[in-house]
């Protein structure tokens, strides 16, 4: 039926053939309508600022023009982003110019004046490849110079060493300038007899050598990248600077502690003495090291603490991760190789390894910060160091010289997750858990939004290749199951202070006879807790399905699983009616309980947090044998860990005479809940440096939006 009253016709209203042209271009399914949009142009169409269809191999433009069509690989970041994120991200913004405001600061005027003085980074990080002039800026603070020669470094051992202009020692830098540096081949000693000795009764066979390196570097070091595989395999060959014998038994010692082979262990029965003789090994080798320590005793004792942790020291684990930190400063490895003074050239090589070592101190130092509840010790002002760079294509090493199939471009994108994570730990423990806590009082809800909001922003800027499904295939990469148990491992980190005491609320005081309920942010930091332990009992599944067990994972796991079963045995209640056992997720904890058993045979701590949970649920006589049929899968004490089952103390912690089974929900939680932080701590009002108010509906938009914590697939 044909329209009897057409529109009239006037100088503004369409014709109606551009109408049916227009109504043809926008009909879906056309053919020969609009351009469909291409959301990754090609770099010609890029350059011409050209419409490009996205066509592949070449698009139309490129193939009328017979012009090479080349189209990026690399990965732009794109994502689509939660609109209550974005909306959270625009207030924080608004906030901001709005304090400038009112401090009489024109922001568009002041924009306009540094970009013409071009002061402005391209990125808020510091690039490794080059500087900006607000790179030199911060680094006036750390001027210095490493020196070698003998009357401003009196080790003379060779090492370059770090003095800052507080030493007085740079006022004679030009009265030795035309001295002649000495050689570093000079300097290289030969071994003692002890050493020599050493070297010659513990030879190992290449097969096991090379066993235990594979496992070293597929597990151990893409964590924690302190040794390069490369330049380590290529001065093993050729005798260089960063292959050491103690370096080599200190990997070895870690190594072992992956393998199932008995002839790594001092006792065949015994799975704890994996490594042993290299360790002791390597504790000989480490006295005359430390006469003259270089890089590779620094390696050493980053591997070394891991050792020690493993087999249950943690002093000793915990002293040797100190001595790498002070190297670090000693060897000048907290400011970048490019604005750092040298008498020799430092190659882009070992520019590269000097921050691929530090950052990896750096993000060491807080996981043992979390893992002890100790200050973290090396802080993120305290260094001037670039990010570690990515590869390009024509760096990649050579596949003979590694032998781990995973790629240096996966492995820098996960130092630098790990490193942004890390940053974050560092708030939560420097406001929250350190001496001098600096959130308090009615600024605790600005700091726990603030730190949530950089959580939720490192969440959803995380790299497609280091989430545990991509594309529905589970990730093949062990460490990003880790990455992500850290993750929700800070978020617990962060809700822990928040929560009240759970002995106050199931023994009102006589002046509170009525149980108060959790306020809203308490109820929230509940929620958020809750909802990261369990997502850390999934990714313990999720990993098992992929590897079959966490039998050769880093120990990281071990205080993730530790942390995410602690939440859930004390669920906090989100109203007037307290918490039950019937509210425990016990699916969820005995995966945390499975976890922390397969770890036990490669970490002594493992073990140890195994049985003292299973005792504080079954009681405190009861074995681990008493756990739930069907759930957890667990053998005795001295089934794994039989170098200290006989002499542990079975006594549980916190836990009153009878065990859960008796007195349900009766536990003091009193340690795991006290952070000190009183809502009578500090007066209202007080403020906290670098820390703003956001607006209510903020607050209401972060409380509704819980679920974007979750990532597609449970992490």
């Amino acid at each position: 039926m044909t329209d009897r009253n057409p529109p009239p016709k006037s100088a503004s209203g369409p014709s109606p053939k551009s109408g049916s042209r227009r109504n043809l271009s926008s009909a879906p399914g056309k053919a020969g309508g609009r351009s469909r949009y291409a959301t990754r142009a090609c770099q010609e169409c890029r350059r011409r600022r050209a419409k490009c269809d996205g066509n592949k191999p070449s698009c139309s433009r490129c193939l009328d023009r017979q012009l090479p069509c080349i189209y990026a690989t690399d990965d732009d970041g794109r994502g689509t982003a939660p609109k209550t994120y974005v909306r959270q991200l625009q207030a924080r913004i608004n906030i901001l110019e709005r304090i400038l405001w009112l401090h009489s600061i024109d922001v568009d005027a002041s924009a306009a004046q540094l970009l013409e003085q071009n002061v402005i980074p391209n990125t808020t990080s510091l690039t490794a490849g080059g500087s900006s002039s607000a790179f030199d800026q911060l680094c006036t603070a750390f001027e210095g110079t490493l020196y070698l020669d003998d009357c401003l470094n009196f080790d003379s051992d060779g090492e370059a060493r770090y003095f800052g202009s507080t030493s007085g020692r740079t006022a004679f830098q030009g009265c030795n300038e035309s001295l002649e540096h000495p050689n570093l081949g000079n300097h290289l000693e030969a071994p003692n007899m002890y050493t020599q000795a050493l070297s010659n009764e513990t030879q190992v066979s290449e097969e096991l050598e090379s066993h235990l390196l594979e496992l070293f570097f597929a597990w151990q070091s893409p964590f924690c990248q302190v040794v390069d595989e490369a330049l380590f395999r290529d001065s093993k060959a050729n005798n260089g600077r960063y292959f050491s014998p103690l370096l080599l038994n200190c990997i070895l010692a870690c190594a072992s502690r992956y393998s199932d082979r008995v002839e790594v262990r001092s006792d065949p029965e015994d799975s704890n003495t994996a490594g042993r003789t290299f360790l002791e090994i390597s504790e000989a080798l480490l006295y005359f090291d430390l006469k003259r320590p270089n890089i590779t005793t620094l390696q050493s004792l980053t591997v070394l603490g891991t050792v020690y942790v493993a087999s249950g020291y943690d002093a000793a684990g915990w002293l040797s991760q100190g001595m790498a930190n002070r190297l670090v400063l000693d060897m000048g490895l907290h400011l970048d190789s490019n604005i750092l003074k040298s008498p020799n050239h430092i190659t882009e090589t070992e520019a590269e390894l000097r921050r691929q070592i530090y950052w990896s101190l750096y993000c060491d130092d807080k996981l043992a910060a979390s893992y002890t509840g100790r200050v973290c010790t090396m802080l993120d002002f305290q260094g001037v160091v670039g990010l570690p760079s990515l590869p390009s294509p024509i760096d990649q090493p050579d596949q003979h010289s590694t032998s781990t199939p995973v790629s240096r471009t996966l492995l820098v994108h996960f130092q630098r997750s790990l490193i942004a994570l890390s940053q974050i730990l560092e708030k939560i423990h420097l406001n929250l858990y350190a001496p001098k806590k600096l959130a308090h009082g009615g600024q605790r809800r600005s700091f726990f939004d603030s730190c949530l909001l950089a959580l939720k922003t490192w969440c959803y800027g995380l790299p497609p290749e280091l989430k545990p499904v991509r594309s529905g295939t589970p990730n093949k990469f062990p460490q990003a199951y880790t990455l992500c148990m850290i993750y929700n491992t800070a978020i617990i980190l962060l809700t822990k202070p928040y929560l009240a005491d759970s002995a106050s609320r199931r023994s009102p005081s006589p002046q509170q006879p009525v149980q108060q309920p959790l306020d809203s942010l308490a109820q929230k930091a509940s929620a958020i807790q809750l909802e990261a332990a369990k997502r850390t009992g999934s990714l313990g599944e999720q990993y098992r399905e992929v590897f079959g067990s966490f039998r050769r994972s880093p120990i990281t796991a071990t205080y993730c699983s530790l942390s995410a079963a602690l939440a859930l045995l004390n669920p906090h209640p989100q109203g007037t009616q307290d918490a039950c056992r019937s509210d425990i997720d016990m699916d969820k904890v005995n995966s945390c309980l499975k976890t922390l058993q397969e770890l036990s045979e490669s970490w002594v701590p493992a073990g140890k947090y195994h049985c003292s949970l299973m005792r504080m649920i079954h009681g405190p006589d009861a074995t681990v044998q008493q756990a739930s049929p069907g759930k957890v899968n667990a053998a005795s004490d001295e089934a794994y860990v039989p170098s200290w089952s006989q002499a542990y103390n079975r006594s549980p912690i916190g836990l009153p005479e009878g065990g859960w089974d008796q007195i349900g929900a009766g536990l003091d939680w009193s340690m795991w809940t006290n952070s000190g932080l009183a809502n009578d701590s500090l007066t209202p009002g007080e403020q906290i440096p670098g820390l703003l108010d956001l607006p209510s509906w903020l607050h209401e938009e972060m409380d509704s939006s819980l679920s974007d914590l979750s990532w597609e697939n449970p992490m």
